[in-house]
């Protein structure tokens, strides 16, 4: 099942291409934690919480309800797990591959794993017991992870925000994301080239005053969506009145562009994740 569309289809048992049956499923995402354990812990009752297993409602709560009654001795999740639990008998908590996380292409990955760690180190160990957090890794030197290890916040703050400054993201500048979606790619990609030559144009003549770093264009990390392909481009600036009216007049002469009808066109500023 496709996470981002929701479209669902029975897994193949032979390559559609080749008609060969040599099909390997690989990845190791709660499904396959989940049997590993039950493998290797053959009397433990585990239990799985992710969107799958959650996507029922009141799903989430029965699950954690039972847990809390010791109905389950192991909770397998996605990053649910590790926000705002209180399990006083949860004396270990292990976070598989946070490498996945802490290498994110996003400005923001390394904020978001010590978050993450700190947020998981703080599930085990809540009452009387003792508690004890092991983290899989490729790297154990990394510093965040060992800054997240000794809850140490204001060294992380201090050299994330070095980066920050040196590479000239937030708080350094605002954001703002300019994107098109559309089913036909070449139209897409002429697309969004139209909005970076708008882009040059504009910041040249009637915008001259805004300082603008441009980077793209690009497709999304997730390039095509229920049969729609997505590009972008990133923009630097500051979020002022002039960039503001200088995306819209980009939108507004996008949307009457009769080249582009089955085009989408969209701006976001500062948004959560890249």
């Amino acid at each position: 099942m496709c996470h981002y569309c929701g479209h669902s289809t029975k897994a193949p048992e032979k390559c559609p291409s080749c008609g060969k049956e040599a099909i390997r499923f690989g990845g190791a995402g709660t499904q396959k934690l989940e049997e590993e354990l039950a493998r290797l812990l053959p009397d433990a009752r585990v239990v799985r919480m992710d969107a799958d297993s959650t996507s029922q409602k009141h799903a989430r709560e029965e699950i954690l309800t039972r847990f809390a009654a010791h109905e389950y001795d192991v909770l397998v999740g996605t990053q649910m797990v590790a926000k705002g639990l209180d399990f006083e008998n949860v004396t270990l908590v292990g976070v598989v591959n946070i490498d996945q996380q802490l290498y994110f292409d996003d400005y923001r990955a390394l904020e978001r794993s010590f978050s993450l760690l700190t947020q998981v180190a703080g599930r085990a160990g809540r009452g009387k017991h003792t508690g004890l957090a092991l983290i899989q890794t490729i790297n154990p030197f990394n510093e965040v992870i060992a800054q997240a290890a000794a809850q140490d916040y204001p060294a992380f703050f201090q050299g994330e925000i070095r980066i920050r400054k040196l590479m000239t993201y937030p708080p350094y500048c605002d954001i703002f994301v300019l994107g098109v979606v559309g089913e036909n790619e070449q139209i897409v990609k002429s697309a969004i080239r139209y909005i970076l030559e708008q882009v040059r144009q504009l910041s040249a003549d009637d915008y001259r005053d805004e300082k603008l770093i441009v980077l793209g264009p690009m497709p999304a990390r997730v390039s095509r969506v229920n049969r729609k392909y997505r590009w972008r481009l990133l923009m630097k600036c500051r979020n002022s009145a002039g960039v503001r009216r200088m995306v819209a007049e980009i939108l507004v002469a996008f949307g009457k562009n009769a080249k582009f009808q089955k085009v989408t066109a969209y701006a976001d500023i500062n948004p959560e994740t890249m």
